[in-house]
C-alpha cells in the first residue's frame, strides 16, 4: 500500500489510499471518489447531475480483451460527443477472459492525461447517485447479435462496420431528455465521424489520453531505452545493435499457416534484428516456430524484470490485462511493425503507430537490417508504416469486417 501525498484539494480527512505507484492529483481524487472516500457535497453534485446528460456503456465478458476494451472506449466517447452528453467511465475487466474483476481505469491507464485530453466524463460511482434509471440500448451489428438485461430499445446498424453521426442520432432523438442512458455493448458501435478532420483531431486526443498508467509507462520507457541501446535474443545471442522491429500474429494465423506465416514474416521484415513477438507471445507453439525463423527472437515475459512482475499479475497470478497493454506500446515503438492487419490487434498497434499503410514492395529489407533504430519517443506524433504479414492491399484491409479506421 503506496502513500497518497495529500494536497489542499482534497479532504483532510482522508490519509491513505491503495494505489500503484506515484499517481497525480487527478488520479488520486478520481480513486478517492471511485472507491467512495471521497463525495462531492450533495448540492454542487445534485447540481451537477441535473445540469448534466450522461452516457455510459457496459464492459461484458465478450468485450474484456484489451483491444475490445479500448475499441469500446473510443466508440462511446466518439457516441459522446455526437449526442453531446458526458460520458460516465466504466470499470475494466483486469483480466482478458473474465468480467468478474474489475479495476478503476486508472488501474491501466494514465487518468491525468485522459482527464486532460477529455474534460467531459465522470467516474463510475457517479451512476449510484444519479435519481432516474437508464434508458438501456442494445446496437446490433449483425443478426447474431441479441440484446441482453433490460432493454429500452434494439436498434441494427446498416453495415457490419458500426453506425453513423445521422442514424444514431435519429435512434436517440426520442431519448434525449433522458438524463442517462447506456448501450449494452460499445465496441464498433461507432467507428468513425462524417468530418474526417474532426476524427482526426479525435484521435490524436485519444492517443495522448489513453497512456499506460504512470507505474506502467515507467516499465515500458525502461524497456524501451534497453533495446534501443542493444540487446540479445532469447538464445543469447546479439551484436549490440540498437532497435527492435515488432511482429503481430493471431492464434488463428499460427493455427491455420504454422510455420510458413513466419516464414512470410521474416522475408518481409527480415530475420536478422531483433524483433518482438505479439498477441500470441504467449504460445509455446508460437514461440517455437518464431524462434525457427528469427535470428533474435524477443518475447515481453524475458523482458520484464523481475522486480516489475508483480505490476502483470493479480492475486492468484494470473497475467492482467497490464502485460497486453505494454506488450502493444512496445509494438508500437518499434522501428518496424508487421502483423495481421485485419485483426484488431494489429489494428490496435496501427492506430498507436499513427500508421500509415505501407505495401511490402517498399521494404528494403538488406537496409532494414543493418540500420539502428530511428524512430522517435512513444507519443511523438510521427507517422510510422504498418505492413500486413500477407502483404494484402490497403483496400482489402479497409474492406474487412473491422477495417474501417485502425480499430
Amino acid at each position: 500500500m503506496d502513500t497518497v501525498h495529500l494536497h489542499t484539494d482534497l479532504p483532510n480527512h482522508v490519509a491513505m489510499v491503495s494505489t500503484r505507484g506515484e499517481p497525480n492529483a487527478e488520479t488520486q481524487a478520481y480513486l478517492m471518489r471511485e472507491l467512495g472516500l471521497w463525495r462531492v457535497g450533495d448540492d454542487q453534485q445534485a447540481a451537477v447531475i441535473n445540469a448534466t446528460r450522461w452516457l455510459t456503456f457496459s464492459v461484458g465478458q465478450a468485450d474484456c480483451p484489451l483491444v475490445r476494451q479500448r475499441g469500446a472506449l473510443r466508440s462511446a466517447l466518439l457516441m459522446a460527443e455526437v449526442l453531446h452528453r458526458t460520458l460516465v467511465l466504466p470499470r475494466l475487466c483486469l483480466l482478458a477472459d473474465s468480467s468478474d474483476a474489475t479495476v478503476p481505469f486508472s488501474e491501466l491507464f494514465d487518468y491525468g492525461r485522459f482527464a486532460a485530453a477529455f474534460p467531459a466524463h465522470a467516474e463510475a460511482a457517479l451512476l449510484r447517485s444519479i435519481p432516474q434509471p437508464a434508458a438501456n440500448f442494445h446496437i446490433a451489428l449483425s443478426e447474431q447479435s441479441s440484446p441482453k438485461g433490460n432493454i429500452t430499445a434494439s436498434f441494427r446498424t446498416r453495415s457490419p462496420k458500426g453506425t453513423n453521426e445521422g442514424q444514431l442520432r435519429g435512434w436517440m432523438k426520442k431519448y434525449s431528455t433522458r438524463k442517462l442512458i447506456s448501450f449494452d455493448r460499445a465496441f464498433h458501435r461507432l467507428n468513425k465521424l462524417d468530418d474526417l478532420r474532426a476524427q482526426a483531431r479525435f484521435d490524436a486526443r485519444l492517443r495522448a489520453g489513453l497512456q499506460p498508467a504512470p507505474v506502467l509507462r515507467g516499465v515500458l520507457q525502461e524497456l524501451i531505452a534497453t533495446l534501443r541501446q542493444g540487446t540479445r535474443g532469447r538464445d543469447g545471442d546479439g551484436r549490440g545493435q540498437g532497435g527492435f522491429n515488432c511482429l503481430q500474429m493471431t492464434r488463428d494465423d499460427v493455427a491455420k499457416n504454422h510455420e510458413k506465416v513466419f516464414v512470410l514474416a521474416a522475408r518481409l521484415i527480415g530475420s536478422r534484428r531483433p524483433t518482438l513477438l505479439a498477441d500470441v507471445s504467449r504460445s509455446a507453439t508460437a514461440q517455437e516456430l518464431f524462434g525457427g525463423s528469427f535470428t533474435m527472437p524477443l518475447l515481453l515475459s524475458d523482458l520484464l524484470p523481475p522486480r516489475h512482475r508483480h505490476l502483470f499479475e493479480d492475486d492468484e497470478g494470473r497475467v492482467t490485462l497490464a502485460y497486453d497493454l505494454i506488450e502493444t506500446h512496445l509494438c508500437a515503438a518499434a522501428d518496424i511493425f508487421a502483423g495481421n492487419l485485419v485483426s484488431g490487434y494489429g489494428q490496435m498497434v496501427c492506430y498507436e503507430r499513427n500508421g500509415a499503410f505501407a505495401e511490402p514492395s517498399s521494404m528494403d529489407v538488406d537496409s532494414a537490417e543493418e540500420q539502428p533504430s530511428k524512430v522517435g519517443g512513444v507519443g511523438t506524433g510521427e507517422r510510422r508504416p504498418c505492413f500486413d504479414v500477407y502483404s494484402r492491399e490497403e483496400e482489402v484491409i479497409k474492406a474487412a469486417k473491422f477495417g474501417r479506421g485502425w480499430f
